[in-house]
Parts: structure tokens; C-alpha cells; sequence
């Protein structure tokens, strides 16, 4: 469903079904007069999250007693012609402001902030630029592995990284020929959770 909230931009939003495996929302930027702000309120538990903005660019979500509920994967914009538009994140209590500069982009642009974790898995999704890296060598592979399994930690407690350099950069050089973006994914409701690669379309 398209919901418009001005003849400049709208949201778009889907829902869990037949064709659907998660709910998402999407802002969609439709010409140059809409705002380069959008504001959502985080909650938890049906209250106000707590919002911690990292240097990867996520957002950690938690309750209000401090424990890890979600995390926010790093800001991403992409303008009609599949060119990323310059985008980040802005935090201020349990509000998240993405801040999108379209200026001289190919409208329509989308726009997601989007969750890691889903009622099932909770996937860390590198950049373009990040699979490159880790495509490159076995030190910035394990660099950015270690960076992965932190992240995931804090939302899966106890989680295991079972994924080795040699093999991630396997994977994001055959991730790349396929025009797509490495990730790290594991499963939530188990006893130990192991990380495996995932490709998925490149967000940024």
C-alpha cells in the first residue's frame, strides 16, 4: 500500500502474506520539493526506545531496561536509475531522523530504515563498498567479520561467528559477479546461534 502524505513524497508500506515474508516500510521521494528529512518513532514493548547510533552507521534499539531489541542497518537511499543517494541517520531519544540529500537525483528516490532482525533471523548486511573490502584480502575480511559478529552479538546474545576469512572472501567475490552485497545471518531461537553468508541486492 502507497500511503501519500504530500504530492512530494509518500510511504510505502507491505505486510506480512502470501507474498510477503516481513513487514517493510519505504519513504518515496517523488520530485525535488519534498523534504530531505523523515522522522519515525522507535518503540518497544509499546514504549519509547532507546537509540544508540554506532560508527557502521546502525542504530541499536533497546527497551528500557538497556537489553538489546533490534538494531537499524546503516542508512540507504537509491534513486530511480539504481544510483545510491546520499543518506544518514540522525537520533534523538527514540526518534530516528534519515536525513536524504536528493537534490539532482532520478526521482523517484526510496528510502528505508531498515531492521536487521526479523521474527526469525538477524542478518548484518555489508555495503558495496564493505563486500569489496572483504573481497580483497584475508585481513580486511576477518576486520570486517569480527566488526559482523559484534553487531549481531548485540542482538542474539551468545552468538557464534562460524565463518571463516578464506571462505567470506570467497563469497564476496562471488557475490560481486553477481551484482549483489555479502551478509552475515543467523537464527535467532536456538541454543548456540552460528553465523552463515547470505547475498542479497545491494542496498548501498
Amino acid at each position: 500500500m502507497v500511503y501519500d502524505a504530500d504530492e512530494s513524497y509518500g510511504f510505502a508500506m507491505t505486510s506480512k502474506g502470501e507474498h510477503a515474508t516481513a513487514n517493510a516500510g519505504f519513504a518515496v521521494v517523488l520530485d525535488g520539493k519534498a523534504p530531505t528529512e523523515y522522522s519515525y518513532t522507535v518503540t518497544v514493548d509499546g514504549g519509547p526506545a532507546i537509540l544508540s547510533l554506532d560508527e557502521t552507521g546502525r542504530v541499536t534499539v533497546k527497551n528500557a531496561d538497556g537489553s538489546v531489541a533490534n538494531v537499524i542497518g546503516a542508512a540507504w537511499a537509491v534513486d530511480d536509475a539504481g544510483n545510491q543517494v546520499p543518506t544518514r541517520y540522525e537520533v534523538d531519544g527514540s526518534t530516528l531522523t534519515q536525513h536524504v540529500n536528493h537534490a539532482g537525483a532520478q526521482y523517484p528516490v526510496v528510502a528505508d530504515p531498515a531492521l536487521e532482525c526479523d521474527g526469525v533471523f538477524c542478518t548484518i548486511m555489508y555495503t558495496r563498498s564493505e563486500t569489496k573490502t572483504i573481497a580483497s584480502s584475508l585481513t580486511t575480511a576477518a576486520t570486517l567479520l569480527a566488526a559482523g559478529c559484534t553487531a549481531l552479538g548485540g542482538a542474539i546474545a551468545g552468538v557464534v561467528c562460524g565463518v571463516g576469512a578464506s571462505y567470506a572472501v570467497d563469497q564476496a567475490n562471488a557475490a560481486l559477479n553477481a551484482g549483489k552485497c555479502v551478509g552475515l545471518r543467523a537464527l535467532i531461537y536456538v541454543p548456540i546461534s552460528t553465523t552463515h553468508i547470505v547475498h542479497e541486492p545491494c542496498r548501498s
